[in-house]
C-alpha cells in the first residue's frame, strides 16, 4: 500500500503512525521505496525509526547489513 504512494505522502503517514509499526512497514518495502521515505521525514524521526529498525532485524535474525 505505502510503496505504490508518492514518498511525501508515504512518509506523511509514517511520520505519524505507531512507530512500531512504521517500521514494520518499511521492513516490508523495497529498500530504494524505503530509503525515500526515510529522506523525508524529520530526522529525529529518521533516527528512532532506524534505531528500532536495527532491533527488528536482529529480533528476527535477519543481517543487519543489509
Amino acid at each position: 500500500l505505502y510503496s505504490n504512494m508518492k514518498p511525501k505522502q508515504a512518509a506523511d503517514i509514517i511520520g505519524t503512525i505507531n512507530e512500531d509499526l512504521a517500521v514494520e512497514v518499511l521492513a516490508k518495502m523495497k529498500k530504494k521505496n524505503a530509503a525515500e521515505i526515510m529522506n523525508l521525514l524529520p530526522s529525529e524521526k529518521a533516527r528512532v525509526l532506524s534505531e528500532k529498525y536495527t532491533g527488528y532485524r536482529r529480533a528476527r535474525g535477519m543481517d543487519p547489513a543489509g
